[in-house]
């Protein structure tokens, strides 16, 4: 076939011509297959369904049938339990061609085909990041002879986990694995949307002593792409049925919406206009998700209405559309959702938008020009991760039933988000848990209090095995009927107690009248006419790249052939009066007003919320932030000063002034184990994930100012 292809053991290459029936490898195996039989550690990268599992695993088959590796050899990491059920059936044909076996691990197997597999384990297993943790919680003896012979880790979708509390988890749950095993193990990661894969590579790396390789093989294909944003100024079975419904005559199609009701309104409706369709959300019963995902596979004409769920490769067959109800926060998600479609040769990957409102529609024509120049976020990696460090601490206790300072302070060797915790804040940090009854000290040895003993008992241990708490989003109620979703970051850095709290949300400006913190609810009505919401836009937080994205869209006269017509005449009526303002980008307007000042500055949620906690800070103004704007309210307060304030910030702000800042946000909730952390500790984490005062630093540095006074 190739000299790739020659690499692999005889065995292998007949596997693959004569069981699989292939003919030639893709561009991704080509290049993945020298790359980790030379023994690197690798990101690859390809779009979905680009044969990114196979790239791997060859190469690792390869070597397992040559050198004879005993089980169990590799394992291979999913972030959800949907598509390691997919993936079985894959890895176990996959292992045949060498006549080895694949076993999933995870909370709904059999304790005896468990037990069995750690008696008599097989070369290659499926987990996720949770049943890797109740491994290692069973105690050193087990897992010493299961995981000894271990040579490899294939994460998948590993953009998924970076960044957040359970990549952070995986990858310490790594190094506590790597003390087992008698190789260094070869750590590989699979994506498709990587916006920084050199820092993701250093992550991934952990103490691991091998070469890194990023593989991203050319794209000769240049795989065709339909893209369109449609608009309407209302949901109506009339504009349904003119713009949506013959895009998905004789065609499977998913619809993503931002959340569970507006998917069941999206589905309710497509049903009764005479198409196919059917629900996939978090809250559906897995008996009936398991039911569309067999469906999609097998009809020919069906509509699936979803909200994240069908984000991540769960196999579904050949689709033809992708539809979007106004539109995902990200390029990434953006880019991971048209990767479903034009699979199948000689078809496009076909993509479209509907949106209701200005916000949607800028933000999706923003996402698909971001996706044209070839840009996608970039990771932004903790280093103070005290909310994970702790749990890694009470896991890695309960493992031997106790734990020497040596083992514990290993906890932060080759783990990249505990690196700024230094020895002395981490003695200080167990010295906290101590005073705090969460551990306790006999004869040098560390141990869990009985207070946590006993919290985790229930379920032997099992919520100690997770870092993430099950509802992340609030539900925004109006009348006991949901109407949406808030990221949980907004609701608890803007809700104020004796403030009025209002927002917009699917093109509504909504009062809260009860905020449910223990259940995640959020009761609203509507508001009165002409009231200006705390904060615009997204339920999510918007980027610096995407808000200025937005400006330049506002700003400039570019056309953009994928809007339809009635989204070209709102474009150009949200223009005519932007642009009667006159901001454009690369300038930050200051409007002086009779109680203040409004800073325009589209530097997104993170930016602005910085500059306005600082500012507060610093002048005892109220200010508050959204990802276009500040509005600074402090009667009287002279430019003069201000101006010079920002010169300030901009030259000399330091990590010890957001240090102080953490009195501003109130009592925030941003993680499980949040409230077992010392004071210190929880300052350190909660300015990391709140504030980023590099960037607003670098944005103000490069800005120019221009000065609107009364």
């Amino acid at each position: 076939m190739s000299q790739s292809f020659s690499l692999l053991s005889k065995r292998l290459q007949q596997g693959i011509i004569d069981k699989l029936g292939w003919k030639s490898l893709r561009s991704v195996q080509e290049d993945s297959i020298p790359t980790i039989l030379d023994g690197n550690n690798a990101i690859i990268q390809a779009a979905t369904a680009g044969g990114k599992t196979e790239a791997a695993f060859f190469p690792i088959l390869s070597i397992i049938h040559d050198e004879g590796l005993a089980p169990l050899s590799a394992i291979y990491i999913s972030p959800i339990r949907a598509l390691l059920n997919n993936q079985e059936y894959r890895l176990k044909n996959l292992g045949s061609l060498i006549g080895v076996d694949a076993f999933k691990w995870h909370g709904e197997v059999s304790s005896g085909d468990k037990k069995h597999f750690k008696n008599d384990p097989e070369h290659i297993m499926a987990t996720t990041p949770e049943s890797l943790e109740v491994l290692l919680m069973n105690g050193s003896k087990p897992c010493s002879s299961l995981f000894e012979n271990l040579r490899f880790i294939v994460i998948d979708e590993i953009h998924y986990f970076a960044g957040n509390d359970r990549g952070i988890q995986l990858m310490s749950v790594i190094e506590r694995i790597q003390q087992y095993s008698r190789f260094d193990i070869q750590r590989i990661g699979l994506s498709a949307t990587i916006g920084n894969p050199s820092d993701l590579l250093n992550w991934m790396q952990g103490s691991s002593n091998r070469n890194q390789s990023w593989v991203q093989p050319d794209s000769n294909s240049k795989r065709k792409t339909k893209l369109y944003v449609r608009h309407i100024d209302e949901w109506s079975d009339e504009e349904l049925s003119r713009k949506i419904i013959p895009v998905l005559r004789q065609q499977k199609s998913l619809f993503f919406a931002d959340s569970r009701s507006i998917a069941e309104k999206v589905a309710n409706t497509i049903n009764d206009l005479g198409v196919n369709s059917r629900l996939h959300h978090s809250s559906i019963s897995k008996v009936h998700r398991e039911q569309t995902e067999t469906l999609l596979q097998r009809e020919s004409e069906l509509m699936v209405a979803c909200t994240s769920t069908m984000e991540l490769g769960i196999d579904v067959g050949d689709l033809d559309v992708i539809l979007q109800y106004n539109a995902p926060n990200t390029v990434s998600s953006f880019l991971q959702r048209l990767g479903r479609t034009g699979r199948r040769e000689g078809r496009s990957a076909h993509y479209e938008f509907l949106t209701v409102n200005k916000e949607a529609l800028l933000r999706s024509i923003s996402l698909i020009e971001l996706a044209r120049e070839k840009w996608v976020e970039s990771v932004r990696f903790s280093t103070h991760s005290y909310q994970v460090l702790i749990q890694q601490v009470f896991s890695a206790i309960r493992e031997d039933q106790g734990a020497t300072l040596e083992k514990l302070t290993n906890l932060l060797k080759g783990r990249m988000n505990f690196s700024d915790i230094g020895e002395s804040s981490f003695l200080k940090f167990l010295d906290e848990l101590v005073k705090n009854d969460y551990l306790s000290i006999v004869d040098g040895m560390y141990f869990l209090s009985d207070e946590i003993e006993e919290k985790f008992a229930r379920k032997n241990f099992l919520d100690l095995c997770s870092v993430f708490e099950t509802t992340k989003e609030f539900t925004v109620k109006h009348q006991n009927r949901e109407i949406g979703t808030l990221d949980s970051w907004f609701v608890q850095v803007y809700y104020k107690e004796n403030e009025p709290f209002l927002f917009v949300l699917n093109g509504h400006v909504w009062k809260a009248l009860e905020l449910d913190k223990n259940r995640f609810i959020i009761h609203v009505k509507e508001a009165e006419k002409g009231a200006i919401p705390v904060w615009q836009g997204s339920s999510q937080k918007t980027s610096f790249e995407i808000a200025q994205k937005i400006l330049k869209v506002l700003s400039s006269h570019d056309n953009y052939p994928f809007i339809d017509q009635d989204a070209s005449q709102r474009l150009k009526e949200y223009r005519t009066d932007f642009q009667y303002f006159g901001m454009k980008q690369g300038v930050m307007v200051i409007e002086e007003e009779p109680k203040g000042f409004t800073l325009h500055t589209f530097a997104g949620d993170e930016v602005n919320f910085t500059f306005a906690t600082l500012l507060k800070h610093y002048t005892g103004a109220e200010v508050k932030s959204d990802y276009q704007k500040l509005k600074f309210k402090l009667e009287g307060y002279p430019y003069e000063r201000l101006e010079k304030m920002i010169g300030e910030i901009k030259t000399n702000a330091t990590r010890e002034a957001l240090l102080e800042l953490r009195k501003y946000v109130g009592d925030i909730n941003l993680a499980k184990f949040q409230k077992y952390l010392p004071d210190f500790a929880e300052r350190d984490f909660i300015i990391e994930q709140l504030f980023d005062l590099d960037f607003l630093k670098r944005f103000l540095e490069d800005i120019e100012i221009d000065w609107r006074l009364l």
